[in-house]
């Protein structure tokens, strides 16, 4: 898959920008405790898991009523617990309560306690009540296709902050400083945000039995600034009356925690034996 990275007379302006873009990725969030300790290269150790949407911010709504942003943090809930306890991660959660918080505080989190991985998890809607399965995206300026590219823009509109009353802008909207910005975060972390996609979603597939709808790349701000591989993976639709109804179980909901599980497990062990820190485990999960 190609990946589009921005274009232009940018490399004057990242020797400029270099020494200020950690502070600048961070996107205004303020933090009072010292940053984490650096990454050591090869090792997968912290990861934060993104729960979508959160308080005012519902997300998808199904036909029961059920709400995306309930949905997306009970699984991440449930897959916090099985990374602690199974593999011995350190795993911080974006959200622990139902509350809105900034699109960009999400990435901010991840980058200051230097998070090895981050995992946005959403629920699909469409218009088209047929549609079904899951999707996961990496980043990328411009969409897989117009689908897609629709997702990111409506994954977008969440508030900039939790007193803003215009939505927060898209990648289209971006200035210069912020595709300097994002490609200095996110490109040396492409090949890896791409890989774990394709593992997210063979073991969504495999272990779910869910309708695969592939690999995309979209422009969704929660991913722009990631310092270390991003995605975001939509488990099923909402809008879909079988899928709903299989959401709201909590047999479904522990299925996906355990693909996802899964899914950054073997990502892990095929990272760690890459780069020589560990033997992968015989079989992987």
């Amino acid at each position: 898959m190609t990946t589009t990275r921005p274009r232009g007379p940018y490399i004057l302006t990242r020797l400029l920008l270099r020494a200020a873009a950690s502070t600048a990725l961070l996107g205004g969030a303020l933090f009072a405790a010292e940053p984490a300790s650096p990454r050591e290269p090869g090792t997968i150790r912290t990861i934060v898991l993104d729960p979508g949407h959160g308080g005012e911010e519902v997300g998808a709504v199904g036909r029961s009523g059920v709400l995306e942003k309930d949905l997306a943090l009970d699984i991440a809930k449930r897959l916090q617990d099985r990374l602690t306890r199974h593999l011995g991660l350190s795993v911080l959660l974006t959200r622990e309560r139902d509350r809105v918080v900034p699109l960009r505080e999400r990435t901010a989190i991840a980058n200051h306690a230097k998070a090895d991985l981050f995992l946005s998890i959403h629920m699909n809607s469409s218009r088209r009540l047929s549609a079904h399965g899951t999707e996961t995206y990496f980043l990328a300026l411009t969409a897989s296709d117009e689908e897609a590219m629709s997702l990111a823009h409506a994954e977008n509109t969440a508030p900039a902050d939790p007193n803003a009353s215009q939505p927060e802008p898209g990648p289209s909207g971006q200035s210069e400083l912020d595709l300097v910005l994002w490609e200095m975060a996110q490109s040396e972390h492409i090949v890896s945000s791409s890989r774990l996609a394709d593992v997210i979603q063979d073991e969504m597939n495999r272990l779910l039995k869910v309708d695969s709808r592939g690999v995309k790349q979209a422009p969704f701000t929660v991913l722009m600034g990631a310092t270390m591989p991003a995605v975001l993976v939509e488990v099923a639709f909402v809008s879909n009356e079988s899928e709903e109804k299989l959401l709201v179980t909590d047999e479904f909901k522990d299925k996906v925690a355990d693909a996802l599980e899964s899914a950054i497990a073997r990502f892990k062990d095929e990272t760690e034996k890459a780069l020589g820190s560990v033997p992968a485990r015989d079989g992987g999960r």
